[in-house]
């Protein structure tokens, strides 16, 4: 028997000593980054940043209640682009015959444009106007 005592004395005593190594350990936690700039464990910033004299009060629940609802957001559109249908500008009229400068190669010129500026470029040049030309930039 003096062998059960010797096992059953250091079992007790092993389980002593992991039970009280168990209940001295401290809780499971680092300082972090925050806490080092923060200054430190345990410290708290102060609650009540306000000015000194001045008390704040805390919004009601009313005014703190979504007024209206969100709008409803659907979902992208996508546009086809149409160009405005062109045709042919009819330059045969737009010099005249006895032409000798560069104004005499417009009625060779192959154009389109849209029907109204078609139409007022004919409109235009077929009362022999003379012809429009941007120079120095005007």
């Amino acid at each position: 028997m003096p062998q059960d005592t010797k096992k059953t004395s250091l079992a007790l005593a092993l389980v002593s000593g992991i039970s009280a190594f168990a209940v001295l350990a401290g809780p499971a936690n680092a300082l972090t980054l925050m806490d080092f700039l923060k200054g430190g464990p345990g410290k708290s910033r102060a609650a009540d940043n306000g000015v000194p004299g001045v008390t704040t009060v805390a919004p009601t629940e009313k005014a703190l209640a979504d007024p209206e609802p969100l709008p409803k957001v659907s979902g992208p559109r996508y546009y086809t682009y149409k160009a405005d249908a062109s045709r042919a500008v009819q330059t045969a009229g737009f010099a005249a015959a006895s032409a000798t400068d560069a104004t005499r190669l417009i009625a060779q010129a192959k154009v389109s444009a849209p029907s109204a500026i078609a139409s007022a470029l004919e409109a235009y040049y077929s009362k022999n106007a003379a012809p429009l030309w941007v120079s120095g930039g005007d």
